[in-house]
């Protein structure tokens, strides 16, 4: 199984997580504050104010999965941006593959991918279990 995360997140205390979902259209999103990671993240500095979405399928390739995230984020590219820069905001993808009874996807990124990930400077990390 592949679970694909996308996240805004920043260090900004005056983020509006409202204006951020009615720009970018997208039900089902999360929020999380700052104050509601435990302290030890807060006081380290790790924790940070969320707003996030994921999609998650049996595709066989971590391609699939990432055109998949697209098609839902397609056309919101400068509004992704511009919310990135209004709020000091950094983007990050992150792709969760678990192992199933066919074994690992497939675990590679095709050039769309790599252009779509960069046209809104996003980061991306994998976690594989």
């Amino acid at each position: 199984m592949i679970k694909i995360i996308f996240v805004l997140s920043t260090q900004n205390d005056f983020v509006d997580f409202d204006e951020m979902t009615k720009a970018l259209e997208i039900a089902g999103c999360r929020t999380r504050r700052k104050t509601e990671f435990p302290l030890q993240s807060v006081k380290a500095g790790v924790a940070a104010n969320e707003w996030s979405f994921d999609i998650k399928g049996n595709c066989r390739s971590v391609s699939g999965m990432i055109d998949k995230m697209q098609a839902v984020i397609k056309g919101k590219e400068t509004s992704i941006i511009g919310l990135c820069r209004k709020y000091d905001m950094d983007a990050v993808f992150t792709v969760v593959i678990e192992e199933d009874k066919d074994g690992y996807p497939e675990i590679f990124l095709t050039k769309e991918n790599v252009k779509f990930l960069n046209s809104i400077n996003a980061e991306i990390g994998f976690d594989i279990y």
